[in-house]
């Protein structure tokens, strides 16, 4: 038999489906809030990330940029935005598997490995004394396939 807690903790999780849902995609939803809470000097987007060497990465759901030091660069409708100004990629997803984790972080791994131009030159990840050494790298899920336990063994 359920308990009190089970069918509230159920309810909640529909109920949280139906919100994210009525709002649009995981994608536009965090966009929205993350353009309404940084400061002016940084952007928001979906892009390519690319570095000096001329390596791109797929298109990222969510890229949190430095605008002032970005040039205004596409790829047909997508931005292209250079490594050395990138500050964090969000993946999202509606639905986690472990196929779609995998992938994710197989893109987020693709991203962070770009090599940057800094003060001290080409660095292929070694930390520098730069603005932005390193690019943090998230995935956001709408709701799982997987539970805790299977995410963290995986």
């Amino acid at each position: 038999m359920e308990s009190a807690w089970e069918r509230y903790f159920e309810w909640m999780r529909g109920e949280q489906r139906r919100v994210l849902t009525e709002q649009g995609n995981m994608t536009a939803l965090l966009s929205g809030v993350l353009e309404k809470m940084i400061q002016k000097k940084f952007a928001v987007t979906s892009g390519y990330v690319y570095s000096v060497d001329g390596k791109m990465t797929e298109c990222s759901d969510i890229v949190l940029f430095d605008r002032m030091h970005a040039p205004k660069m596409r790829a047909g409708h997508a931005p292209l935005i250079p490594a050395e100004t990138t500050g964090v990629v969000v993946q999202t997803l509606e639905v986690l598997t472990d196929k779609l984790l995998e992938e994710e972080v197989l893109h987020l791994r693709d991203v962070r490995r770009l090599p940057k131009l800094t003060q001290r030159g080409f660095t292929s990840g070694l930390p520098v004394a730069t603005p932005h050494p390193f690019t943090l790298g998230l995935v956001v899920v709408g709701s799982s396939e997987m539970s805790l336990a299977e995410i963290r063994d995986e």
